[in-house]
């Protein structure tokens, strides 16, 4: 299975990035082969779309879920579209969250609801 985490840099001691869309660096850790692919988020340039290009590139890598703190409307689409589970990251590094992960200590990335729609 590969899980991606979103992080400030290009090592499993970098910390997370809570943002996905405009996260620095995007890790893709195989759980089979323990190979870490370290992509330079170069789609968290650009004023839009960027959420959606980095979803596109870890649909592309058959990834099976997604670490992170926070994911956009548009990129949520491409990655619910695509079957990932999108899971809460925490503060700390990238290491972390995914021992965390493998060890099944993580639950799912909550969406927030509008405080008009709560009755």
């Amino acid at each position: 299975m590969k899980i991606a985490i979103t992080t400030s840099g290009p090592s499993l001691e970098d910390e997370l990035d809570k943002r996905f869309g405009r996260a620095e660096t995007i890790l893709v850790y195989d759980t089979d082969t323990h190979f870490v692919e370290v992509i330079n988020n170069a789609a968290g340039a650009p004023s839009g779309g960027a959420g959606i290009a980095a979803a596109q590139r870890l649909v592309d890598r058959d990834v099976a879920a997604v670490i992170t703190g926070q994911v956009g409307p548009n990129a949520l689409r491409v990655l619910e579209a695509a079957g990932i589970r999108l899971v809460q990251g925490f503060p700390g590094s990238a290491k972390s969250n995914l021992d965390a992960f493998k060890a099944g200590n993580m639950g799912d990335l909550q969406q927030f609801v509008p405080l008009h729609s709560v009755k």
